[in-house]
């Protein structure tokens, strides 16, 4: 198994593409595996080749994942596509001198381009999975769009994350044969309590996980407004906010200009180890992001046994049912406020958490989305040998 991906978490940057990542620790279980990390313009000036492949070593080698980095050097950016595809042969080349691969899987159109080229050459199948939120923000280039098209057309299957990456993939005129299939939460990080929380703390426990982004796409602002909106009276409410980005300075000057501050610990990237656990601690899970494809922490929440109030923004209306939480409209911190304040005051139930993580855990964990997963594998080699 080939996995071609531009995102791949590294020792500078850990969780980049930690999803991806995710699913291929999944598929170690049943496969052998090799990644290619397209990592895109080489921008080292000493480089001399058109492209360039190396082994990830030492702190590279992520968790064992054998991985190889292909960046290529275009000589003007407009031909960085046809290089993205010859830096691509060299890989493909390289590595199958010990290890042909079988089948190759392609995660984002722009490694799905390379891939199905690749695929073609090779005479064998090729599976992309896509991810990106430019679909559903309609961001994509003319070019960009091309590819993507040329990607999930010639792919044996193509697998949007959710329903809604469908929808808004095929509303831009692209057709392929389409396979919706989840991102994977490791069950064994992400679970709930031992003991079953009954009732909700003397301080309830609100969390947030994720980009603290510059253009406020995670509606971290909304989510702060809509605790200011709530006040104290009611409930007595803190935040536990993870994850940093160039937006943390306006989000923290803003809980000061609000007046709750001493109420919202900013806790920067934290280990999944530590985020796990403040999931389980948490009474409730707030996600107030305007744009999702899938919502990765919506359902390691879930998988914690943590209730959720996400919003209506893509993938989070498919993994939030009634009993998980509640859901809202993107961008509006009145209803947002509204529906925190309703859940924190919904009735214990002790058995909730249970059912909560035991619903996510039969539609996300790495065992349930591997069945699937290779099921599809299975289908696509056996009609590869019919081709």
């Amino acid at each position: 198994m080939l996995v071609m991906t531009p995102w791949f978490p590294t020792a500078q940057n850990r969780v980049s593409g930690v999803f991806v990542l995710e699913q291929v620790q999944a598929l170690l279980a049943h496969h052998d595996v090799v990644v290619l990390h397209l990592r895109g313009i080489d921008r080292d000036p000493s480089t001399k080749d058109w492209w360039r492949v190396e082994r990830a070593r030492g702190e590279d080698a992520i968790s064992g994942v054998r991985t190889y980095h292909v960046w290529y050097r275009p000589p003007v950016s407009r031909l960085g596509s046809l290089f993205s595809v010859g830096a691509a042969f060299s890989a493909v080349r390289q590595v199958a001198r010990d290890f042909p691969p079988d089948l190759i899987h392609a995660h984002v159109y722009s490694a799905g381009f390379p891939a199905v080229i690749v695929g073609r050459w090779r005479r064998g199948p090729v599976v992309v999975s896509e991810h990106f939120t430019g679909f559903l923000r309609g961001t994509l280039s003319r070019r960009d769009l091309r590819q993507a098209r040329l990607a999930f057309s010639w792919a044996d299957r193509t697998l949007p994350v959710s329903h809604a990456l469908q929808l808004a993939i095929e509303a831009h005129g692209i057709r392929a044969k389409f396979e919706p299939l989840p991102n994977v939460v490791d069950t064994s990080v992400f679970y709930p309590r031992i003991e079953e929380k009954t009732s909700m703390s003397e301080v309830a426990r609100l969390l947030f996980v994720g980009l603290l982004d510059a253009g406020h796409n995670k509606g971290v602002i909304d989510l702060l407004r809509a605790l200011n909106d709530m006040g104290r009276s009611s409930v007595n409410w803190h935040l536990d906010l993870v994850g940093d980005g160039p937006g943390r300075p306006t989000y923290e000057a803003l809980a000061a200009q609000l007046g709750i501050a001493d109420h919202v610990t900013f806790h920067g990237i934290q280990p999944r180890h530590r985020v796990a656990d403040l999931m389980r601690r948490a009474d409730l899970f707030v996600h107030p992001s305007h744009i999702e494809t899938f919502g990765v922490v919506v359902a390691e929440s879930l998988a914690s046994g943590t209730p959720v109030v996400a919003t209506r923004s893509g993938g989070p209306e498919e993994i939030v049912g009634d009993d998980d939480g509640r859901l809202v409209a993107a961008g509006d911190h009145r209803e947002l406020a509204k529906a925190i304040s309703s859940e924190l005051a919904r009735t214990a139930d002790p058995q909730r958490r249970t059912r909560i993580s035991q619903r996510a855990a039969d539609r996300f964990s790495p065992e349930n989305v591997m069945e699937r997963l290779n099921g599809i594998y299975a289908e696509v080699l056996r009609e590869s040998t019919m081709r």
